[in-house]
């Protein structure tokens, strides 16, 4: 818990990425066949993004193991530098894993992803009852995928199954019906993070092609996500699943009033073509997605920045997010303008969450002294 104003906050960190020191780690947990790509086809890893990511190689330069391995595989160190050193209650982790999606062979993928789901529960989850963990799923085949989430979904550590941005299908289509059909009987969220990942498909941008720049490349996350929401909301999933909330990771949430504006303005016309919603886009829009705050982007002007908190109800449908440990890591005491209100900026940096997701408040007596 961190101090905001005299009141004990809980800390919920919806967006860390946690990883192994190799992938090998996952081949005790293969069956004999798949083991054999490990050791006579030299399987090396999965798809990558294919940047050079200038900062760091996109991390925090404090963040790499001394003993090895990348960012994120030490739980030594995260527990140090992220949930000791910032008073963090709960941590959700998301990991790099979802570039398992992106694997043209979708039987091995889909072994992989239960490698990786077994590795991450054994490893990390059941050491720490402050961590909470993503299930990672093949969208290359969605039955797959639904029969994994019934697999572990109901270990009380997982809160939630991950999508990657980027597929060869819109979100909204009736294909991926299984995994939301999953998810809501296992009481799961549906999380989507960004990923550009080669293999069965690109990330896709606006101009259909990739970005010539790292820096465009990383602005335009939140474009892809415009395309996911319209597509959720127009395909009638929350129709077919009312109970589903799906949370957008890392594209940031000013670019939310727009959607919701053009949305509303084209159903007022073109609502003939979907007369399956039986509301306006923006009331799905409200009740069926959260955000998380990371990359947060600020105005010069902090007043224009609480009227955009105000448009989105901001108190209500956004969580904070570190992304630790990349290099834009938010800490947080300090990624908010300190002209927020204090219930908003209280809702924010936990209380959201812990409501999201059914996790228990910390009892007050355990705040520090870190101050919001």
């Amino acid at each position: 818990m961190i101090d905001v104003d005299g009141k004990p906050t809980p800390v919920v960190d919806c967006d860390v990425h946690e990883t192994f020191p190799s992938i090998d780690v996952l081949e005790p947990r293969l069956d004999n066949r798949w083991r054999r790509y490990f050791t006579e086809c030299r399987f090396a890893g999965l798809p990558r993004d294919p940047y050079v990511a200038t900062a760091h190689g996109g991390t925090r330069v404090d963040a790499w193991p001394e003993s090895g391995g990348p960012p994120g595989s030490n739980y030594e160190i995260l527990a140090e530098q992220l949930i000791q050193e910032n008073h963090i209650d709960y941590v959700v982790l998301t990991g790099s894993f979802f570039r398992v999606s992106a694997m043209p062979q979708a039987e091995f993928a889909t072994a992989l992803a239960s490698a990786y789901n077994d590795w991450l529960i054994e490893t990390w989850l059941d050491r720490d009852a402050r961590l909470r963990g993503s299930i990672q799923v093949t969208l290359q085949d969605p039955e797959a995928a639904a029969r994994e989430i019934d697999r572990v979904g109901q270990h009380p550590g997982l809160v939630q199954v991950l999508f990657p941005q980027a597929a060869e299908r819109a979100y909204g289509h009736p294909s991926f019906d299984p995994i939301y059909a999953a998810a809501t009987r296992n009481d799961l969220k549906v999380a989507i993070h960004p990923s550009g990942s080669t293999g069965t498909f690109p990330m896709p941008t606006p101009t259909g092609s990739w970005p010539r720049t790292y820096v465009e490349y990383h602005a335009a996350f939140a474009l892809p996500y415009q395309a996911q929401v319209a597509s959720l909301i127009c395909e009638g999933t929350f129709e077919k699943f009312p109970a589903l909330r799906v949370v957008l990771l890392e594209a940031g949430f000013a670019w939310l009033p727009h959607v919701a504006w053009s949305l509303d303005t084209h159903w007022r016309s073109l609502h003939l073509e979907v007369p399956w919603l039986t509301r306006r886009p923006s009331e799905y829009l409200r009740h069926h997605f959260v955000l998380g705050t990371q990359p947060i982007v600020l105005p010069d002007d902090p007043r224009q920045f609480l009227q955009l908190l105000d448009m989105i109800d901001g108190d209500e449908v956004l969580l904070f997010a570190s992304d630790y440990p990349h290099w834009d890591f938010d800490a947080p005491h300090r990624f908010l303008p300190r002209e927020v209100p204090t219930e908003t900026r209280r809702r924010l940096l936990g209380l959201n969450a812990l409501e999201l997701y059914g996790l228990k408040s910390p009892a007050p007596e355990v705040a520090s002294g870190a101050v919001a």
